[in-house]
């Protein structure tokens, strides 16, 4: 069974509840209905242990609440999307692969709305230790650890081992001590689409897996065999 703490516990005292939410959290129905929601999922994903699973809330903000998830299984980006579809009112995600935690920031049933002031990346550039990647795939490799590196959630340096998967991947795993802000990690995805293919969250590893795909990969089982139609322009 999953573990609840109250509004006023610590969230590091170490005080647990069974999730039976008889003391049901101070906000709205809708907003309880959400809590109620996001820990079902997580507790349908594979390698959780429901009795392990830590639910923690805090609804001291006037406007806010927050809810906080710990010991956790591992997620990739598309399961972040579907807590991001549950969310009615959502101000942030953001994880913590060293403490182990995902933050969900929401704004209250009925409060108003205000946007957050977005931070702007910067460009700095870095230097990457690649001389074991083949030459082709050096350039590509090197703007996404750069992109990465470059987001504002996440200043700090970070480790990085690249794994060859072949025929055509690479794994990278990264270990980082920031708080990473999900909508940063999902602009960085679309921007690098064309390689970064999957993003999962591995918690209890402590560790974020981007799986890329090679400059020189086969794309043809990913296309398919589609025929070349030609389109002349009438004059």
């Amino acid at each position: 069974m999953a573990q609840i703490s109250s509004d006023n516990d610590s969230p590091h005292d170490g005080t647990e509840f069974p999730l039976e939410m008889v003391t049901q959290p101070t906000v709205e129905q809708e907003d309880r209905t959400f809590i109620s929601k996001v820990v079902e999922f997580i507790q349908t994903l594979p390698g959780c242990d429901k009795e392990k699973l830590v639910v923690q809330t805090n609804t001291s903000f006037p406007s806010r609440y927050v809810l906080l998830l710990k010991r956790l299984p591992p997620l990739k980006d598309e399961d972040f999307q579907t807590i991001t579809t549950l969310a009615p009112r959502l101000r942030s995600i953001v994880v913590s692969m060293k403490q182990g935690f995902i933050k969900i920031d929401m704004w209250k049933h009925g409060a108003k709305q205000r946007k957050k002031k977005r931070k702007i990346p910067s460009a700095a550039k870095r230097k990457w230790n690649l001389k074991t990647i083949p030459a082709n795939d050096t350039p590509m490799l090197e703007r996404i650890l750069s992109g990465l590196s470059n987001l504002p959630s996440i200043p700090c340096q970070f480790h990085v081992s690249i794994k060859s998967e072949p025929p055509d991947y690479y794994n990278i795993d990264i270990i980082s001590n920031d708080i990473i802000n999900l909508e940063e990690l999902k602009e960085f995805k679309t921007k690098f689409r064309a390689f970064v293919k999957t993003i999962e969250f591995n918690f209890p590893q402590n560790s974020i897996r981007l799986q890329i795909e090679r400059t020189t990969a086969d794309t043809t089982a990913a296309v398919g065999n589609r025929r070349l139609v030609t389109v002349y322009k009438r004059n």
